[in-house]
């Protein structure tokens, strides 16, 4: 629900016109369409989302429940097409994508056919059983500028503490719920739920290495979806996935690359990279940061 504000500061949500519930730290936990964060004041400047669907398959066979696997590709769009291993017989099979542009959305088949292609075509699922069917949007622009104020702090999707290249909040939004929670012990305690007491847990969690890394792929996140809306994401992908190895790729993706391998990789794909750059400055110059 909405807050309840006396003066600047947060004390509650209200549910209606009538019912309400008041609290010395109210926590906006919402996920990304978050009421606590939009009646409280917080700005989502850039808020780029990432929209979902899940299948929840049993029957199936000859799945290693070790193994994850990820496919990129056209009828995928700005996205990618996961299989979570559940038991050697149940899988999660999903598809997320980020939607660059109307044009570009709409040109792409919906995300249920998309995961029931991949259910005709695989003799895994050929079989299978849709037992649940669900979906979710998730932002993928990385952590909002400000998340604490008096009274109120933001937890998870709300935040923006997500993977911004796969998508992934378990243990972001996870570990913020644990620096969240030792912060809320320490107001409790004291009796000090002020602007500056709250933003403790902003510069505890601003700190961490998960931060970080959701700091540094939101903003090559965002750089992608405006390359995107002009140019072809997964022609280049297709190239550089490739030739890249597993240990780099995963550097990249959690935004952990150093910058001697990111000089590398460029240097290596130096007309990729020029190309681009070129398609990237064009969406910039028509559609602005």
């Amino acid at each position: 629900g909405s807050v309840v504000k006396e003066g600047d500061s947060v004390v509650g949500v209200k549910y209606n016109q009538s019912e309400e519930e008041r609290a010395s730290l109210t926590v906006g936990a919402d996920g990304a369409f978050s009421r606590v964060s939009a009646t409280a004041g917080f700005t989502h400047p850039k808020w780029l989302l990432s929209y979902g669907y899940r299948f929840k398959l049993s029957n199936c066979k000859g799945i290693d429940p070790n193994v994850a696997y990820f496919y990129v590709g056209n009828d995928v769009g700005l996205g990618y097409l996961w299989l979570y291993p559940r038991s050697e017989t149940e899988i999660n099979l999903g598809i997320g994508r980020v939607p660059s542009s109307k044009t570009n959305w709409h040109a792409l088949p919906p995300m249920q056919d998309v995961l029931r292609k991949y259910m005709k075509t695989h003799p895994e699922t050929q079989n299978a059983k849709i037992e649940s069917v669900n979906g979710g949007v998730v932002p993928c622009a990385g952590i909002i500028p400000k998340f604490t104020d008096d009274g109120v702090a933001l937890c998870g999707n709300s935040a923006g503490q997500v993977s911004s290249i796969i998508g992934g909040g378990v243990t972001t939004c996870f570990h913020a719920g644990q620096v969240l929670a030792k912060h809320a012990k320490r107001m409790a305690d004291s009796g000090d739920f002020s602007k500056k007491s709250v933003k403790e847990y902003e510069k505890e969690y601003m700190k961490s290495k998960l931060a970080s890394s959701i700091t540094n792929t939101g903003k090559g996140m965002w750089a992608v979806s405006k390359y995107a809306m002009f140019n072809d994401p997964i022609a280049a992908a297709e190239i550089v996935l490739g030739q890249l190895d597993a240990r780099t790729l995963n550097e990249l993706i959690q935004g952990k690359a150093s910058v001697a391998t990111i000089m590398t990789l460029m240097s290596d794909f130096l007309p990729m990279v020029a190309k681009i750059g070129v398609g990237y400055l064009r969406a910039i110059a028509v559609s602005g940061l």
